[in-house]
């Protein structure tokens, strides 16, 4: 699983950042990516901080299709 900074730039000719690469890489469940991702309030908050440093530092961005837009 490749982590790439060009997620969601259909352009970019990289692989793109899945949640379940960024999960693998900090130790998360894909269910707790997507919680965060999604604004629910049933993560701890410390996991809440991690995931959200590690999607940004690794420029994720969700798929068009997924946002409705």
């Amino acid at each position: 699983m490749a982590i790439d900074s060009s997620a969601g730039n259909p352009g970019a000719g990289s692989p793109r950042t899945t949640i379940s690469a960024i999960a693998a890489s900090i130790g998360v469940s894909v269910p707790s990516v997507s919680k965060v991702l999604n604004g629910r309030s049933d993560v701890a908050p410390a996991t809440r901080r991690k995931i959200e440093q590690a999607l940004q530092e690794h420029n994720y961005q969700r798929n068009a299709r997924q946002t409705g837009g």
